[in-house]
This record gives C-alpha cells, structure tokens and sequence, in this order.
C-alpha cells in the first residue's frame, strides 16, 4: 500500500526517552509515512514506514537557508517549530509523491491516523488539524498543492519571524491565521 500522507518532522539533539513509542505509534499507521531529519541516529524500535534522513542541524539549517532564499539559524532547536509551516515548500521534492503532507512532534502517540482521517473525510478538505479554531503545531494536514506549500508566505512578516533566534509561535498563532 502506497502511503497517502506524509509527515515531516526535523529533530535534533537526543531523543527523548519515549522515542521508541513514537515509532510504535507510527508502526501501526501503515497508510502514514513519517520522514524524520535529525542527528540523533537510529532509536531501538524501527518501523518500515518511519524513515530517518541523517543531517547535522546546522546541514540541515543551511539546506534550509538555501530553499527559502535567506538565512535560517536559529540557536535553539526548539525554534525548528516556527519551520513547520514552510516544510512542505522546502521539502517541496520529498513530498511530491503524496497527495497529502504533514507535520507532526515525537512527543505524540498516534492512534489510528487513517480511521479519522479518511479519504472520505479528506475529500474536499485542504487543511486539517487536530483542533477546531486553529491549526496545532503537533499534528496538521496539508493537501499537497502549490497554495499549501507556499501558504507560509502569506504570513505577515515571514522572513524576519524565520531570522529571530528563539521561537515565535509560527507554527499555530501565525499559521492559523492564514487559514
């Protein structure tokens, strides 16, 4: 079965020490597949649907930098959050295979992904988030399209909320106001 819906999720320093039920979680969504960018090497558990692509942070931060046409280099990891709007168009070439991409956290245990978000659920629908009155920075869904991939520009002041050093909310606050 081809995956329908990939999730994007940058990580760097070390794994928390649940990793391994994260990957479980994942194990069990075959219909999902997660595409991790990170320096934390390879945690016990594995799963045919998770896949680890292995970059330093400031590798990856650079290949960023590249993408997006300006300078990315947060000092905190933690500031990665304000990427995810902007995933699907700097990993415009990893995702092109999928009619649907995501982004997600490692501190979430996933239940039956495919259950809730069905293709009959998703017809029709471009975003889907687990809350009702804003988009969450642990788990959203983006119909793979041009407008979503670049949806993040639409956020006032992108560039210069990207360049900041430490966190900004972008991921839900800023993001959702889009939408």
């Amino acid at each position: 079965m081809q995956p329908r819906l990939i999730i994007l999720c940058p990580y760097f320093g070390r794994w928390p020490a649940w990793i391994n039920f994260f990957v479980e979680s994942c194990k069990w969504n075959p219909e999902v597949r997660w595409r991790l960018y990170t320096d934390c090497g390879e945690p016990e558990n594995s799963a045919d649907n998770v896949e680890f692509v292995h970059v330093s942070c400031e590798s990856y931060k650079k290949a960023v930098s590249r993408r997006l046409g300006f300078e990315f280099d947060p000092i905190d990891p933690y500031t990665l959050c304000d990427l995810k709007p902007a995933l699907g168009f700097v990993h415009e070439k990893d995702i092109s295979a999928f009619p649907f991409f995501g982004f997600g956290d490692v501190d979430v245990i996933y239940g039956g992904i495919a259950r809730f978000y069905s293709e009959a659920r998703l017809k029709g629908i471009d975003v889907a988030s687990t809350h009702p009155e804003r988009l969450s920075g642990h788990f959203a869904i983006f119909r793979n399209t041009n407008a979503n991939r670049h949806a993040f520009e639409n956020i006032p002041h992108y560039r210069e909320k990207l360049k900041m050093p430490s966190a900004t909310g972008l991921d839900e606050s800023a993001f959702t106001r889009v939408f």
